[in-house]
């Protein structure tokens, strides 16, 4: 064995189980096409076998292997193929498995550079009525939303929403000057259009800014009637989602006020009429969504922790729905009767919940903020055991500052400095640029 080895002779190294969980059945990309070099190859074959199985609830559609994927290799040059190696070479390095941070940030810095290239080739061939300016959309959006998945496997910095932000402005604004999108692009529109909604959904619910909460109110009819896109990436159907930032839209409102003194009183009397119903609307339709297969917590079964059965990560987020919801537009404390009862429901879900994939973060993290009580030694050491195997399976950015936030709340609780915040309050401000998709 050589005493030096290059990164790439380590990242051969990395046991076969663990870049093999893939479904055959989703198309294979002839890498001879792409004409990577054999490092570049082998983090392309890590994004594919060993990240993107990861990255969705379900395995029959993956659109980081069925879109993102395909135009990369339709274009090797292009920035969304050094997105991906950046992504791979960070992820590989976070675990263990090999990888420079010079390489890391050489692939990053050059899909950088390609996509601010692309986006001014995409401004000249728009302005011209170039045919190529489709290609170069897709591209762009597809190495903008790469760009985000590397940010928040990084540190989850305020980077990522920078990036997100603009593939936002850049997705609406393809809608809205298109009025036919090729079904190339549709496909990859629907995709960012779910990344995006169930990204800002979840970051309005950790205390991100007033402006996140806009833009999701904005993106959330952005979805196409076909929603197995979002399914596959949260778990959630398209309505549990929108009745997520529904509660963030309303909260909102209330935290706005009257609008000042000047207002009639019958205006007054009316907004809040109106604002009730809103609110009991949206309490009704998350009972609701409640799924008739779902069992009771004395039915689960030991074999329920190893196969993760259908309706268990939308019930458990259904669950943590209405645990934000009390938080949020109630002030309900982790101390009410019905916060304790929704709590004990969602800490006996968790342990059967899979952590292959990070979709259980945000329940965890909503439940360890605004249900877990400060003499629960017990639920709090469930919360910490799942962040750690759940921190183990990828190390990702986002889930060790979700860690650190919910363990600052606790903090607070247990020397009483939250001076009098209710419910939700505890967590506004905390971590601006939060993510927890």
């Amino acid at each position: 064995m050589p005493v030096y080895e290059t990164s790439t002779q380590r990242a051969r190294k990395i046991p076969a189980d663990k870049i093999s969980r893939y479904s055959p059945s989703l198309p294979r990309f002839n890498l001879s096409l792409v004409g990577l070099q054999d490092n570049e190859a082998h983090l392309w074959h890590y994004f594919d076998n060993f990240i993107a199985p990861r990255c969705v609830v379900s395995c029959v559609k993956n659109p980081y292997r069925q879109i993102v994927l395909r135009i990369a290799a339709s274009s090797p040059h292009g920035p969304v193929l050094q997105a991906i190696l950046a992504v791979s070479a960070q992820q590989m390095q976070a675990l263990g498995h090999g990888e420079s941070t010079v390489r890391i940030w050489d692939h990053r810095n050059r899909a950088l550079e390609l996509l601010r290239g692309h986006v001014l080739a995409y401004s000249m061939s728009e302005a011209e009525g170039k045919p190529n300016a489709s290609m170069l959309a897709q591209e762009i959006m597809a190495s903008t939303m790469m760009m985000c998945f590397f940010e928040i496997l990084h540190d989850c910095s305020d980077a990522w929403k920078v990036h997100a932000n603009f593939g936002k402005s850049f997705l609406m604004n393809e809608l809205a000057s298109n009025q036919t999108i090729p079904s190339d692009s549709k496909e990859l529109f629907d995709f960012a259009a779910a990344y995006f909604t169930y990204h800002d959904a979840l970051a309005s619910t950790a205390g991100t800014n007033p402006g996140m909460q806009d833009s999701t109110s904005s993106l959330r009819h952005l979805l196409y009637s076909e929603e197995s896109t979002l399914e596959s990436l949260s778990g959630c159907s398209r309505r549990q989602v929108a009745l997520l930032s529904e509660i963030s839209d309303l909260a909102g409102q209330a935290s706005c006020g009257t609008g000042g003194a000047l207002q009639y009183h019958d205006d007054i009397l009316e907004r809040a009429s109106s604002w009730q119903q809103k609110r009991d609307t949206i309490e009704r339709n998350l009972h609701l969504l409640k799924e008739i297969s779902v069992p009771s917590s004395s039915e689960l079964s030991p074999k329920s922790a190893k196969e993760e059965t259908p309706w268990l990560v939308p019930e458990l987020k259904r669950l943590t729905c209405l645990l934000y919801f009390y938080a949020r537009v109630d002030e309900s404390n982790p101390s009410d009767p019905h916060m304790i009862r929704l709590t004990d429901k969602i800490l006996e879900l968790l342990p059967h919940t899979s952590l292959q994939t990070n979709t259980v973060l945000w329940p965890l993290f909503i439940v360890a903020t605004l249900g877990v009580r400060s003499e629960s030694d017990s639920d709090r050491k469930l919360i910490l055991e799942r962040l750690h195997l759940l921190q183990q399976t990828r190390q990702l950015g986002n889930v060790r500052k979700a860690r650190q936030i919910i363990e600052n709340v606790w903090k607070a609780r247990d020397i009483d400095s939250c001076k009098g915040k209710q419910g939700w309050a505890v967590l506004e401000g905390r971590y601006d640029a939060m993510s927890l998709a």
